[in-house]
């Protein structure tokens, strides 16, 4: 993996649009319904959900998940964005 991506998981992809995904965060197995945050798909390196209603993950760059103050993973470390 690329040093700058970092991984977001549990996500659920909600909707798509042209230029982003809508996701929403898994917690605790339970899965909202409202979008919580619109992800550019020209940020998008890898995305693991295919339709609607998955969940998984995505890896984008670091800065993205930090300015959006995101829970990511980099290699092994669990690390809060903004922290």
């Amino acid at each position: 993996m690329n040093s700058d991506l970092v991984t977001i998981k549990e996500l659920i992809l909600l909707t798509t649009t042209d230029k982003a995904l809508g996701v929403a965060f898994v917690e605790e197995g339970k899965v909202k319904d409202k979008v919580e945050l619109w992800i550019p798909k020209s940020q998008v390196d890898r995305c693991t959900m295919k339709k609607k209603g998955d969940v998984g993950e995505v890896d984008v760059p670091r800065w993205l998940a930090e300015k959006n103050d995101l829970d990511y993973e980099d290699g092994d470390t669990n690390i809060r964005g903004a922290e």
